[in-house]
């Protein structure tokens, strides 16, 4: 009766509240502060299924992959290299786009290179079935035709360009003429205008077999990563090994260049791409760490060589994985800097994906980010038991990351053979499963169902904001829709699941709450239906007439074995959605 009697007060207050104001949902948040019990009255259980470590769960579903069996006319000699189980992370700094503006901003005092890459938009050449196109020449002109840029694209038909870069780029009138299999496609660009574009090419892509792969390792090799270079030689025999035994059979070929610092040894070293495996094992085994001093070294150097001195090859998949523990030399006035290499990468479609070794500081953070966000890598740091972000530098282990809460540790080689195959998938129809994220509710039977709600609605209000593809500014003018349903037995607790996401999204500052009985007032004057709520068309509409710069809208479904609320931020001005995620609620929070 207890329970019952929780659900029914849950349901007769909460659905009163569909049409609260912002104004009442102020004295709610303040009357729930001033009766929220004192930390002795909480039991452990109750405090602990309050927190967002317990009560929440980031969740990924991974298929089982069966171990893929030798290929015809292959043969595997010994045991496979096992993993040394080098633990890291990874962020995808264009996927948590916004949250990397942040990054940007909160660390801008860093003595490093600048780039403005506020404003960002991302083109994608598919073909007339949606197949990505890559390789494909996207030149950028002004309006006199002047060429400004030159990109092309990777593996998933997708090339970035950005207007804030440079005046030049953000003038009215620029153009991108894209060009692939010798058909061009020309459009106008609106800086301020959409931030997806895509270019459809008419005919179909050509098949891909034996997809060329270029892997090039650039490998800081001074005496402060002796204690990683074991290891590290250890992991990428293991990359090595999968790689070349995928069922996809990609002509795969392996390049080296190791770097250190003026005045030691050698400055760089540069190891040819080869597809002799036993060769660059060879090569490999010969790699030890020395000289160094002070804490940067000459990555720059390193970069040069590696975009100038590798034959890199023009079609198929080009990735580069920069492996250091330091931030480059800025003070050997170097013409040839990290931003240049960055922008050939991005003009040759070389992905990089740079890899934090222990140590590296702030600083070498933001370098290696910038680095990989601008030619859409990744950017990977090795971990050491914490679960949460890092201070490095000042001789501590740790690498410096801030890349939020969105992110588990993994083995290194696993990710980067992820990442391999994931770059593969787009050209051989075999695609990655990696499930969707989500965040879901694990609660106890004593559990505080609102904390429980309001810490499942925190961390997937966050999630929207962090892989917001547009920077969102403090106080943006947002509205909330009516969650949408079309199980009319989900009504009520579509009502209920609403407010406590209006009130999370109260208390973040990027929203500026629009008043609830006004967008029920237009929804009624529209005669909009609330099936019709999820219609990004409508959304927009009513967004634009109540000033709306943002709107939220979802949709409550009945999963399999939970509620499922599917959100999706959209941008009124053009209508993209900028953001999606889902959570998933236990049926005991809403009965």
């Amino acid at each position: 009766m207890k329970k019952l009697a929780i659900g029914i007060l849950a349901l007769g207050v909460f659905g009163l509240l569909a049409c609260t104001s912002a104004k009442k949902i102020e004295d709610i948040i303040a009357r729930e502060a001033e009766m929220a019990p004192a930390p002795s009255e909480v039991s452990e259980e109750a405090a602990a299924v309050g927190t967002p470590k317990t009560s929440l769960m980031k969740a990924r579903d991974k298929e089982a992959r069966p171990a893929v069996a030798p290929r015809p006319g292959r043969y595997i000699t010994g045991a496979p290299p096992r993993s040394p189980g080098v633990k890291a992370g990874a962020a995808d700094d264009n996927r948590q786009f916004n949250h990397y503006l942040d990054y940007l901003e909160r660390f801008s005092r860093l003595n490093v290179l600048k780039l403005d890459i506020s404003n960002r938009i991302v083109f994608k050449a598919v073909d007339e079935e949606g197949k990505s196109i890559p390789n494909c020449l996207l030149s950028f002109k002004d309006p006199k035709g002047k060429k400004l840029a030159e990109r092309r694209t990777y593996a998933d038909g997708r090339a970035m360009f950005f207007p804030s870069e440079s005046k030049k780029f953000s003038a009215q009138g620029t153009k991108v003429r894209a060009t692939c299999y010798r058909k061009t496609i020309e459009r106008v660009i609106d800086p301020n205008g959409e931030k997806t574009v895509e270019l459809k090419f008419p005919g179909k892509r050509k098949d891909y077999k034996n997809v060329s792969l270029d892997i090039a390792f650039l490998l800081d090799t001074t005496g402060s990563m002796g204690d990683e270079i074991t290891r590290l030689k250890q992991t990428i025999e293991v990359i090595h090994f999968q790689i070349s035994q995928l069922s996809s059979a990609p002509d795969v070929r392996f390049g080296m260049v190791l770097y250190r610092d003026r005045g030691d040894e050698y400055v760089t070293k540069v190891i040819p791409f080869t597809s002799n495996m036993e060769e660059f094992k060879s090569e490999l085994a010969q790699v030890w760490a020395s000289g160094g001093g002070d804490t940067p070294e000459d990555l720059q150097s390193g970069l040069n060589d590696t975009m100038s001195k590798l034959d890199w090859r023009k079609s198929g998949i080009r990735l580069m994985f920069i492996i250091a523990d330091a931030p480059p030399h800025l003070d050997y006035g170097q013409q040839y800097t990290y931003l240049n290499a960055m922008k050939d990468g991005a003009n040759r479609a070389i992905k990089f994906v740079s890899i934090g070794a222990s140590g590296l500081p702030n600083d070498g953070e933001y370098v290696f980010r910038q680095l990989a966000q601008y030619t859409m890598g990744i950017f990977v740091f090795l971990t050491y038991g914490e679960t949460g972000e890092a201070e490095g530098g000042g001789g501590t282990v740790a690498v410096s990351h801030h890349t939020g809460s969105n992110w588990q540790a993994e083995n290194l080689d696993t990710i980067v053979v992820r990442m391999v195959k994931t770059e593969l998938s787009y050209l051989t129809d075999q695609p990655v499963t990696e499930g969707e994220d989500y965040f879901e509710t694990t609660p106890s039977e004593d559990a505080d169902r609102d904390m429980v709600l309001d810490d499942l609605f925190s961390q997937a209000v966050k999630q929207l904001l962090d892989y917001s593809i547009v920077r969102i500014e403090e106080k943006t003018p947002t509205v909330l829709m009516p969650v949408s349903v079309k199980d009319e037995d989900l009504k009520a607790v579509s009502e209920l699941l609403e407010d406590r996401l209006a009130i999370v999204m109260f208390k973040s500052p990027q929203f500026q709450m629009l008043e609830r009985e006004n967008i029920q007032q237009l929804l009624s004057e529209m005669s909009l239906q609330i099936t019709d709520i999820f219609d990004d068309e409508k959304t927009i509409e009513v967004g634009k007439l109540a000033g709306a710069k943002l709107a939220v809208i979802s949709k409550l479904y009945r999963g399999k074995k939970k509620l499922e609320l599917f959100l999706k931020l959209v941008r009124i001005e053009t209508g993209e959605i900028i953001s999606v995620t889902l959570a998933k609620i236990d049926d005991r929070l809403v009965k």
